[in-house]
């Protein structure tokens, strides 16, 4: 805890009360999904839950905009509790450090980045058309969120690799086993072990992304471009000589 911080703790008796601002209409860049950061629906809280909770996502709002401004490091309690315009003490209320803020971000929007890909995933679609849709899923959404891109691979957090690599084999293996059902239902060949095939698509998609996001560059071109890499080559239509080459 930073300096000075421990005396502000227990001024606040109702920390919705010690809020510089009215939170009930504000809009939060974290929390504007149907659900609330926990997965509960807001109609089912109490009006003081759902005020709390709304509290808590406009912080983790104003960490992410200070994350990005300032890098994991260089954000300081203060800063964060500033931007959300509450008292220090208020903020050490819903988390005890950054690196619970920061923990908390990030499985936000893993866990909202996979439940995307599987919305995506529509019945009737081909292994194939899957693994494009979740693919086109993944990136409309995260170039929405510039502010967090420009963290997520800040490595200062001691945290952030064990994180960010379970997040990371954990949509490898989603991709692995559309490949291996594609490659089961004659969509795919592509001759190598599956495991190593996802584990490339994962890290070229990665190391595009990170690198484009650096030089200040958009990223939406990136289905097509490991559509062309990893998938279309192994297609096993792509494979086959057109019918009027057959009959020549």
């Amino acid at each position: 805890m930073e300096t000075g911080d421990k005396n502000n703790i227990g001024r606040d008796e109702d920390n919705t009360n010690s809020a510089k601002r009215d939170i009930t209409g504000a809009e939060s860049n974290i929390g504007g999904d149907e659900n609330n950061i926990n997965g509960a629906e807001s109609g089912h809280l109490s009006r003081r839950e759902r005020r709390l909770l709304q509290l808590r996502e406009e912080i983790l709002s104003a960490a992410t905009t200070m994350f990005a401004r300032h890098g994991y490091e260089g954000t300081s309690m203060q800063q964060i509790a500033d931007e959300a315009e509450i008292s220090v003490g208020s903020l050490y209320m819903h988390f005890e450090g950054k690196e619970a803020i920061y923990k908390k971000i990030v499985e936000f929007h893993m866990t909202r980045f996979h439940d995307l890909g599987d919305r995506a995933c529509l019945p009737g679609m081909t292994h194939l058309e899957k693994i494009r849709a979740r693919i086109q899923a993944a990136v409309d959404y995260f170039v929405e969120q510039e502010d967090f891109l420009r963290f997520y691979w800040d490595r200062d957090p001691g945290c952030r690799d064990e994180m960010c690599n379970k997040a990371d084999d954990n949509h490898t293996d989603i991709i692995r086993l559309h490949i291996e059902d594609a490659i089961r239902d004659g969509e795919l060949d592509i001759g190598i072990d599956t495991f190593h095939f996802a584990t490339m698509m994962e890290g070229a998609a990665n190391h595009f992304v990170e690198t484009l996001v650096a030089r200040g560059e958009g990223f939406e071109i990136l289905p097509e471009l490991l559509d062309r890499i990893f998938l279309r080559p192994f297609e096993t239509k792509n494979k086959m000589a057109p019918p009027d080459e057959e009959s020549r």
